[in-house]
């Protein structure tokens, strides 16, 4: 793991798109069981590649607060703290809550051994976990960081409260990220796959997850490692459409998109009944809604509190 990697790898950011949508689809109100081995895979997917860009950078850098996990913590939780304080301040403004009183109910704004308040954003702050541990580990013989994957991901997601803290099973995502970066030339070879491979990969997931849904059995484990590899595939597909360049502008913006979608949400509850099936004709206009104050405002000198 001695490659330190600076390129952007466009069908890999292009990949983002799919797996926010799915992201977006779970938060807005309206069940869908069918999008629960999407969902799962995406955040799976997002961990993953968090710790394959981050490995090598770990691995030339392993000091904890002084080297580059230190440096990406700071740059995480600015935005977490920003996020969390304005759906805070949103929140007293409508009267949906009350100011905080004691410093452990500041803590639970915060995600401190509690969900955060903008509940999205316990994916920030385990990923901000991951990197400090990750650090340590990268110290150690290849053997620790397997042996760490797979014990992460032996706790997968069970009962309520899985929001309170650091999910194990994402960082045992995190930490198969780290061990994939060390494989030379990975994605340029599945790039170089066949593009009729990455259709019929996307479609027998597709055909995979619906039957799941159907039957009732969604379960977690099975369904997340096809998933996965979908996603990438609809990233080398999506990367070949004539609009690619938007496409990749799209992508740019996930971080923000993540963070700033459920703003969109509350919004459009004022519009649409809770359980409506126009909340997935809205998911589209969620994504665009957020996208667009995305690049109205990526210039200007708040922005940096707000994304990363």
């Amino acid at each position: 793991m001695n490659d330190i990697r600076t390129e952007r790898l466009e069908w890999v950011d292009t990949a983002r798109i799919p797996a926010m949508l799915f992201v977006i689809i779970q938060h807005i109100p309206l069940v869908c069981p069918w999008n629960d081995s999407p969902l799962t895979s995406s955040l799976a997917f997002f961990m993953l590649l968090a710790g394959y860009f981050a490995g090598p950078r770990l691995a030339a850098s392993p000091q904890v607060w002084s080297g580059y996990a230190g440096r990406r913590v700071v740059k995480l939780m600015g935005p977490y703290l920003v996020w969390n304080a304005i759906y805070l301040a949103g929140m007293l403004v409508t009267g949906e809550e009350s100011l905080p009183a004691t410093l452990t109910e500041w803590a639970h704004v915060f995600g401190l051994g509690h969900e955060p308040l903008l509940l999205p954003l316990w994916f920030i702050r385990d990923l901000a976990v991951f990197m400090i541990v990750g650090s340590f580990l990268v110290r150690g013989p290849c053997w620790v960081l397997v042996a760490a994957a797979l014990a992460g991901l032996c706790f997968l997601p069970v009962g309520a409260g899985g929001e309170f803290w650091p999910k194990p099973h994402m960082f045992g995502n995190f930490c198969l990220g780290m061990l994939a970066a060390g494989v030379p030339g990975l994605s340029g070879h599945w790039k170089a796959l066949p593009i009729g491979f990455h259709f019929g990969l996307v479609a027998f997931y597709f055909c995979l997850a619906g039957y799941s849904a159907y039957a009732g059995g969604v379960v977690y484990g099975p369904l997340t490692v096809p998933g996965i590899l979908a996603l990438l595939s609809m990233g080398i597909l999506l990367d070949r459409l004539p609009c690619r360049r938007m496409l990749q502008t799209c992508s740019r913006g996930t971080f923000f998109i993540f963070c700033f979608h459920t703003f969109v949400i509350v919004a459009l509850k004022f519009v649409l009944p809770v359980g409506s099936f126009w909340w997935l004709a809205a998911v589209p206009v969620i994504y665009g809604a957020s996208l667009v104050v995305y690049l109205l405002i990526r210039r200007w000198s708040i922005f940096r509190f707000l994304t990363c």
